[in-house]
């Protein structure tokens, strides 16, 4: 908080803190931060999520697995597999 210059007290950072902490594991997770401040995805985003899940989805078992993706993804044209700087698996 202190280095986005946002002024508020440690009570009140704990509170923000509990807040956001969806699962009550003591830690924020990105999904849990993300959330709270972009908010819940509209209907339109949510079914363009869909879509583009359901088209991974090959098997249609309502769970992308790396096997799925690989269907409709070629990692080998990823720059960083280019660079060698990871591999494509």
């Amino acid at each position: 908080m202190k280095d986005f210059r946002v002024r508020i007290n440690q009570e009140e950072c704990r509170q923000l803190f509990d807040l956001f902490d969806e699962n009550d594991d003591g830690t924020l997770d990105y999904d849990e931060l993300i959330l709270h401040i972009k908010g819940e995805m509209n209907s339109f985003r949510k079914g363009m999520v869909k879509q583009a899940f359901d088209k991974l989805d090959a098997d249609k078992s309502n769970v992308l697995e790396a096997s799925d993706v690989k269907t409709f993804y070629d990692a080998s044209r990823h720059p960083d597999v280019k660079k060698g700087k990871i591999t494509e698996e």
